[in-house]
């Protein structure tokens, strides 16, 4: 029970559309994506300095037929496709740095990202 509005719309309306949307989720049926998969992963460790890249696409998807697939919002098939790359230099025994950077494009929607860091081993 809210004592205030601010407490009502801070609150009891936010958790309040959260059980509605997960119950609405619950009662859809399970959907199912088959894809073909292709891809490459790169991995390489030496003492100073490291590398992982990888990259997929995915061509085709099945058409599984149910109410909710992606066909039926988009005409037909689509190819998906993700990559990334990821480089680390280890400075001393306890410092590194590594640079990050993924992009991905899944059902028409693009994402992105870039880090940078700073790795500290504590011993």
């Amino acid at each position: 029970m809210a004592t205030n509005s601010e407490i009502w719309e801070e609150v009891v309306i936010p958790q309040v559309l959260d059980d509605y949307v997960k119950s609405e989720k619950d009662a859809l049926p399970v959907q199912w994506c088959h894809s073909v998969v292709i891809g490459f992963d790169y991995y390489n460790y030496k003492k100073n300095i490291w590398i992982h890249s990888w990259g997929n696409i995915l061509p085709v998807h099945l058409n599984t037929g149910g109410d909710y697939s992606y066909h039926n919002f988009n005409g037909g098939n689509w190819i998906d496709y993700s990559g990334g790359l990821i480089f680390g230099y280890k400075i001393n025994k306890n410092l590194g740095i590594f640079v990050e950077g993924k992009y991905n494009k899944y059902w028409n929607r693009n994402w992105h990202d870039f880090k940078l860091g700073i790795n500290y081993i504590i011993l």
